[in-house]
């Protein structure tokens, strides 16, 4: 073996000879130059594509070389002869060592990577060994690589290798010990960790063994650490954010935009605000999932999730850098840019209220600044926005309750619910499809009970889903005569929270005479996460509450909301909102058949008997008032029977004259000769005055978190 200039040199600085000086910058200079040579050799551009033998020599030249230099620098440059530059070169160049393309034998056949570890073994795992062993000669001086090494480290645990991988993920837990000493905490560490994986997992690194190894090495390391509590912190945090980050990188291998995309990248844009608090990775999520959904055509969806940018801004003249796709501007410019672009987006997915809030919003900052010529532009297109709530129909969207139910779903779903906002013309069978097309290995469950341990832990996708109906927030509109039914809509299925299920079933005997008098409805209420439309099309439930609805309280209600529809369709028929009256023929004629052929009789039956009143005392005001519904019932058809007479075409005149017919044989079964007072009153009127009074009490929040209550947005 040829001596290596330092060889022996340190034995020589002991003794006090100082002439060894210059030989130490002599070997720190070769050290440094023939690290670079090596790094230069391992370029893949170095030699051809096919020159697999050439490189794997080289390769082993380079090991065998760097052992042996390992001694001699550990010899002459630790301790008090510390130099940082020597130990970043060897560790660097052990990095780029691990991670070359060729050395990857997982990518071979099985017959090439067989050869490969015969005559070489596996030089990743054996320069691995290498780096553990120099580290922990490191000492004290371990910190002058402290947060530095960390992401090159980081990306060698990332190879797909278990030996290496056993060797180098302890190094973390050192990491964290030798800052805990420095700083008290590791938060260096934490941000570096969490900052690399972000982007080598992007990069396709790292799989699902890794994290569960990353997690049981480290764990069983702090064991027996003081600072054990705020280390098992860390270790989760990082955890958490693997799994999402794995899920988001299997999600986007897929081509077409669906649910799966949209959600895992919520589930992280979320992780990086709440958890990690890390806000300019927050933006740059915000901004893929916007253009997720402009792909998707989602536009209300985009327009709340570009929202969450907008409300990190001030109206101030702050200089902002350049980033992604945003020039260097100030704040203020930016904030107009995106309530512009988020008004566009709002227009396009009819959610014309919201982009009135903003329009109101620019139209202060301009006339503040006295700019009249853009106060006027907003003005004019607030205006538009008003136009097309009256002019325009809207769809109502259909809601789902989606439960995800297995060990096989991703971590963001894996036995989790949520509901569902449905795409336009979207009913329960075609959205059942969807969601099996978009996991085309998920067995669809055939009932709507709460599922078993036995399913939740199954090696297995199970899909539960069925309709639920929104309870809107805003009733106070919803309630108020003469507002027109194009404005209603908007409050009906917007700023949505809970959602209901019915499920009727009979306690006791049932009464094959009247079935109404058994009639319970169990009633499950879903409260999300966040109101519903947001940043997502569907969220996740945050409680679910099951009350038992009796058969007299199931009749009341059944009975006013059959009013209330009512009330709802002699309006539009009066006001000119219908194209036709058949809307109204034919709530006329399922309410007056019903009720001749025994429906409210049956609730009379049930209800209204001795039998009934003496056994249930506390019920009297509830009877007393399915009494009044049901006159307020009959005086409604009769005042929309006067209404329908008026419009209805000369074809249909003869069903009409049917139903007045109908509708006397109904008054005389329920025994009404004349109406009591508190029915008197025209049934469709405007109880408050024009609906102009109604504007206070219109909520004026879209905030994209969907806030209770709301909180005024900053001016």
């Amino acid at each position: 073996m040829v001596n290596l200039p330092g060889d022996g040199f340190c034995d020589q600085c002991q003794n006090g000879d100082e002439s060894c000086l210059k030989y130490v910058f002599v070997f720190q200079d070769f050290l440094l130059q023939i690290f670079t040579v090596f790094r230069i050799l391992i370029r893949p551009e170095m030699f051809p594509k096919d020159w697999t033998v050439m490189r794997l020599v080289t390769n082993n030249v380079i090991i065998t070389t760097v052992l042996y230099l390992s001694d001699a620098l550990r010899k002459n440059f630790l301790n008090d002869k510390f130099d940082y530059k020597v130990w970043d070169s060897y560790f660097y160049l052990s990095v780029i060592f691990i991670n070359q393309p060729c050395l990857q034998l997982e990518s071979f056949a099985p017959s090439k990577r067989k050869r490969i570890l015969e005559k070489y073994g596996d030089m990743r795992v054996m320069m691995g060994c290498e780096i553990f062993s120099m580290w922990q000669n490191l000492g004290e001086h371990k910190l002058n690589f402290i947060p530095a090494m960390i992401g090159p480290f980081l990306e060698v645990t990332l190879v797909p290798q278990p030996d290496l991988r056993n060797v180098m993920i302890p190094i973390f837990h050192d990491m964290m010990d030798w800052e805990q000493r420095r700083s008290g905490n590791f938060k260096q560490v934490e941000a570096k960790l969490i900052d690399k994986l972000d982007s080598l997992m992007s990069e396709g690194k790292g799989d699902e063994t890794y994290r569960e190894l990353f997690n049981s090495i480290l764990l069983k390391k702090i064991e027996r650490e003081t600072w054990r509590e705020s280390g098992i912190s860390l270790i989760a945090t990082v955890t958490r954010l693997m799994e999402r980050l794995l899920d988001y990188r299997d999600c986007m291998k897929l081509g077409e935009v669906d649910g799966k995309k949209i959600g895992c990248t919520v589930s992280l844009l979320n992780f990086y605000k709440t958890e990690l608090n890390k806000e300019e990775m927050y933006i740059r999520y915000i901004h893929k999932l916007y253009d997720l959904h402009l792909k998707a055509q989602n536009y209300t969806e985009a327009s709340y999730t570009l929202l969450l940018y907008d409300e990190l801004l001030e109206w101030s003249d702050r200089p902002l850098r350049e980033f992604l796709s945003y020039p260097m501007q100030s704040e203020w410019q930016r904030k107009e840019c995106l309530h512009l672009t988020i008004v566009q987006n709002f227009d396009r997915g009819k959610c014309w209220e919201n982009g009135i809030i903003l329009c109101r919003e620019l139209a202060d900052q301009y006339e503040s600044f006295y700019d009249y010529r853009n106060l006027s532009k907003m003005r004019m297109m607030e205006a538009s926005l008003y136009d097309k709530i009256m002019d325009q129909q809207r769809l109502e969207p259909e809601f789902f309750r989606v439960g995800f139910y297995g060990k096989k779903f991703p971590f963001f779903l894996r036995n989790k619910e949520f509901v569902c906002r449905g795409h336009d013309y979207e009913r329960l069978e075609a959205f059942q499809q969807r969601m099996l097309n978009e996991f085309p290995y998920a067995i669809a469950m055939q009932h709507v009970n709460q599922p078993d341990q036995t399913i939740y832990q199954a090696e297995a996708q199970y899909l539960q889903i069925y309709a639920v109906t929104p309870i809107p927030e805003s009733q106070d509109v919803l309630q108020r005569d003469g507002v027109p039914d194009n404005i209603k809509s908007f409050y009906k299925f917007n700023h949505i929270w809970r959602f209901r299920y019915d499920r009727p079933f009979h306690k006791g005997t049932k009464d094959k005479e009247n079935e109404f008098k058994s009639l319970w409805v169990e009633r499950t209420t879903l409260t999300l996460v966040q109101s519903l439309p947001g940043i997502s099309r569907w969220f996740e439930v945050d409680k679910r509450e099951l009350v038992e609805v009796s058969p007299l309280e199931n009749a009341i209600e059944v009975i006013e909301n059959k009013n209330l529809q009512l009330r709802t369709l002699i309006s539009q028929c009066q006001s000119r909102q219908m194209q036709n009256v058949n809307p109204l023929t034919m709530c006329l004629n399922g309410v007056v058949d019903a009720a001749v052929n025994g429906g409210l009789a049956r609730y009379q039956e049930a209800f209204f008997v001795k039998d009934y009143v003496v056994n249930h005392p506390e019920d009297g005001d509830k009877i007393t008032r399915l009494r009044e519904l049901m006159f307020e019932q009959a005086h409604i058809l009769e005042y929309g029977l006067a209404v329908h007479e008026k419009y209805v075409p000369q074809d249909m005149r003869p069903l009409h004259k049917k139903l007045v017919d109908q509708f006397h044989l109904m008054k005389s079964s329920l025994g009404i000769q004349e109406f009591p007072a508190y029915v008197r009153a025209s049934p469709v009127h405007f109880t408050n005055g024009s609906p102009r009074t109604c504007r206070n009490s219109v909520p004026n929040i879209i905030s994209p978190e969907g806030g209770r209550g709301g909180v005024a947005r900053r001016r």
